[in-house]
């Protein structure tokens, strides 16, 4: 399993627009965008709190498998059609929300 911590990106909440993001183990809890996160294959995911961090590193897959209908709990760190890394919120232009993830495009 790939799973990595990186904080070079910023992207914030402000670029993930529309409703909250969730946190992943907790599923019904807003996610805090300004604390801890992880990135687990190319989708970034905040916490409600400071333990759920812990968890889900320990049991990613488990966690990410859990994905509420209709609602997204981790923010695709690429633009899925161009390809391209966003790396500010400036460069974020539209999103679409699908099977958990948010999707995040750098044009409309």
């Amino acid at each position: 399993m790939l799973l990595t911590l990186l904080a070079s990106v910023t992207i914030g909440i402000a670029s993930l627009h529309g409703d909250a993001l969730v946190c992943p183990v907790m599923g019904a809890c807003e996610a805090n965008h300004t604390g801890e996160f992880s990135d687990y294959n190319g989708v970034r995911y905040w916490y409600c709190c400071g333990g759920c961090k812990e968890k889900f590193e320990k049991e990613p897959a488990k966690y990410v498998a859990l994905r509420l209908k209709g609602k997204a709990s981790g923010a695709f760190l690429f633009d899925p059609v161009a390809g391209n890394r966003l790396k500010h919120d400036k460069a974020i232009k539209e999103y679409s929300d699908y099977n958990g993830i948010r999707f995040l495009f750098a044009s409309p």
